[in-house]
């Protein structure tokens, strides 16, 4: 069955990013997996000065598959970019017992720009920009709030 999946990127306010990706089958959703990451920004600095919080969920409707999150989604500030990665684990049922496969999702922000990017060691995923960083968000100008 062709399984595909499509990310939609939000972000709403500076400093706080949100992806969704989600996979269907004819075009009827199977699973969505959600990532938010929200941090301040030293204008003066032009750094990351705090990682405030960080979510990864999942929603799934596929009986024939179980998926849960790795922990919660770890958050860490590298240079002058705040970051975020959630890990999910999925078991698919099959007849001979059960395939597990791992999807991780990766937010990134530098107070001017955010990037997202889906990877994982399923087959599903390939059409994912093969895990490359995808530009969800841009501001031209310097921020008005920290």
């Amino acid at each position: 069955m062709p399984v595909e999946t499509k990310a939609t990127f939000v972000s709403d306010l500076p400093h706080t990013l949100s992806a969704q990706w989600d996979s269907t089958v004819f075009g009827v959703s199977i699973t969505s997996f959600y990532l938010t990451l929200n941090y301040r920004y030293d204008i003066t600095n032009g750094r990351v000065t705090k990682v405030v919080d960080a979510n990864g969920a999942h929603r799934n409707y596929n009986p024939g598959v179980l998926i849960s999150e790795n922990g919660g989604a770890a958050k860490e500030i590298s240079g002058t970019d705040a970051y975020t990665r959630q890990n999910w684990t999925a078991k698919m049922l099959i007849s001979a017992g059960f395939i597990e496969y791992t999807i991780i999702g990766y937010l990134k922000g530098d107070g001017k720009s955010g990037h997202a990017k889906l990877e994982g060691n399923t087959p599903a995923l390939n059409n994912i920009n093969n895990g490359v960083w995808q530009q969800i968000w841009r501001n031209e100008t310097i921020p008005a709030l920290h």
